[in-house]
């Protein structure tokens, strides 16, 4: 299952429990390993974060080195 900004839905329709899951932008992410060098701007790392016991991992996207989204976020227990 991946999370993000604009998925506020489940598969069958049904609105996300704002509780449950947190938008990306409302989670402490950690910066990990780099994934990609797009040019000398912009840069893909692994990005983790926990909340209320869940632990959340994506693709960070920088620009400028300043993290613009995140995406392909999955649950990770």
């Amino acid at each position: 299952m991946t999370l993000g900004p604009a998925d506020d839905y489940d598969a069958n329709g049904t609105d996300w429990d704002a509780d449950r899951i947190p938008r990306w932008t409302d989670l402490d992410w950690e910066r990990g390993d780099l994934l990609d060098t797009i040019d000398e701007y912009d840069k893909t790392y692994l990005m983790t974060a926990e909340a209320n016991g869940i632990i959340y991992e994506g693709t960070g996207w920088y620009s400028c080195d300043e993290l613009v989204e995140i995406t392909d976020i999955e649950i990770k227990h």
